[in-house]
């Protein structure tokens, strides 16, 4: 009987470790991964605003959304409920309401002019400031005008869901722009006949409702700017959100230490294949990790915070958004998506080890499809639009892991005909 081959040195010799040594090992490898993320974690308290200013971004996005299209639905009401007021004044009571009104700006004028002692001037100017042209044709076609530059800017850039409503409120306000020039044009026919009470009221309302629709336009002009900070319910609050922030970020950055050092200790109970099997998958499961993060940082929180942030009604409800709960869910999201965006590379896995075969990943793609909706279901909030961005990666990814599989068996099965045809030849 031939004798037993060397064992192969280095690496590839298999230590016999007791378990007591196993232990010992196994502690030190997590004390050094644990004074890892401790170094980066103090690193990350010494840019802790900074990284809050980062993580906090897709709130701010996500606000200024719900902002802009929530401005852009109150102008479009408001000027919806102007148009058909003025469309229910005739347009003989504008004229006459007109008119009377810039005899009465006339009158300011004179009695400015009637004033000698600048002191008296001063004040007079301070008193009757915008009273002569406000309440004029020429005060109202001037909010117009203002109104629409805004919409107009508006519509070069809107939040989401801000499109129609700013279409129909620049239609509104075409319509109370022609009353308004009717208006102006019966004005001096009109001039001789006094108006009633409510042609006056009617237009005065008119020119303050507007100033107001004025301001509500230049914030949705600038909409970007809007603001609405996460609120705190208690002194402790921020700092324990730093505190978390800085520990998830060094946690973070150190897991690729952290991983080598999980990699080691496994590895030395392993053969040659397994461990050449298994390594090539690391560097790949690190970076869909970081993938998934960034998925979720750039698109799937700022969208679902867009859509949670502005559901309801904002004459009932008044939402109070906490730093607290916006870190957890936001925490939530990124390692979820992190997890999700490893499912390629397990599909690869199971098809290799010859455990799942692409056939079955076919078979079964209903279900899965069931199942990433159900996932997406428990790891998002209870709304449609979150869940689909959740579920709806998912579905791709368990494509490309079909894909992925597919041409894996096929590279396998190449590889064994040309080492088949090798070993004939040599034969031979």
């Amino acid at each position: 009987m031939p004798p037993a081959p060397p064992l192969p040195d280095g690496e590839e010799n298999l230590e016999v470790m007791s378990f007591g040594e196993h232990l010992e090992e196994l502690r030190h490898r997590i004390i050094r991964s644990l004074l890892v993320t401790l170094l980066f974690t103090i690193v990350a308290l010494i840019f802790q605003s900074t990284l809050m200013e980062m993580i906090s971004a897709p709130h701010r996005r996500a606000m200024r959304q719900v902002q802009g299209r929530r401005l852009a639905d109150e102008v479009a009401e408001r000027l919806l409920e102007l148009r058909r007021e003025v469309a229910a004044l005739p347009a003989e009571e504008g004229a006459r309401a007109i008119a009377e009104e810039e005899r009465r700006a006339r009158a300011i004028r004179l009695l400015r002019s009637e004033i000698r002692d600048p002191q008296v001037q001063a004040l007079a100017d301070l008193v009757l400031e915008g009273e002569e042209a406000s309440i004029t044709g020429t005060g109202l076609s001037g909010w117009i005008e203002r109104i629409e530059i805004d919409l107009a800017a508006a519509a070069e850039d809107h939040a989401w869901g801000a499109q129609a409503p700013i279409v129909e409120a620049r239609e509104d306000l075409a319509g109370l722009g022609e009353a308004v020039s009717g208006w102006r044009e019966q004005a001096a026919p009109a001039a001789g006949t006094p108006p009633d009470g409510d042609g006056v009221s009617t237009v005065r309302r008119l020119d303050r409702e507007l100033e107001g629709v004025a301001g509500r336009t230049e914030r949705l002009r600038l909409w970007r700017e809007e603001e609405v900070p996460l609120r705190l319910l208690s002194y402790v609050e921020a700092f324990f959100a730093h505190l978390k922030l800085a520990l998830l970020t060094g946690f973070l950055i150190g897991l690729p230490w952290i991983t080598h050092e999980i990699w080691l200790f496994i590895a030395a109970g392993l053969y040659r294949h397994e461990r050449s099997a298994v390594a090539p998958y690391l560097p790949f499961s690190l970076l869909s990790l970081v993938a998934g993060g960034l998925f979720a940082y750039k698109i799937l929180i700022p969208v679902g915070l867009s859509y949670l942030g502005g559901y309801g009604d904002p004459d009932v409800f008044e939402p109070t958004f906490t730093l607290s709960n916006y870190m957890g869910l936001v925490f939530t999201l990124l390692i979820g998506m992190g997890l999700v965006f490893q499912l390629p590379l397990l599909m690869i896995f199971l098809s290799r080890a010859g455990l799942v075969t692409p056939e079955r990943f076919r078979e079964v793609r209903k279900y899965s499809i069931l199942c990433a909706f159900v996932f997406g279901a428990c790891l998002t909030p209870p709304d449609v639009v979150t869940q689909l961005l959740m579920a709806g990666p998912l579905v791709l990814l368990y494509e490309t892991g079909i894909l992925a599989s597919v041409w894996f068996r096929r590279r396998a099965e190449r590889r064994a005909r040309e080492g088949g045809v090798g070993s004939s030849g040599a034969g031979e």
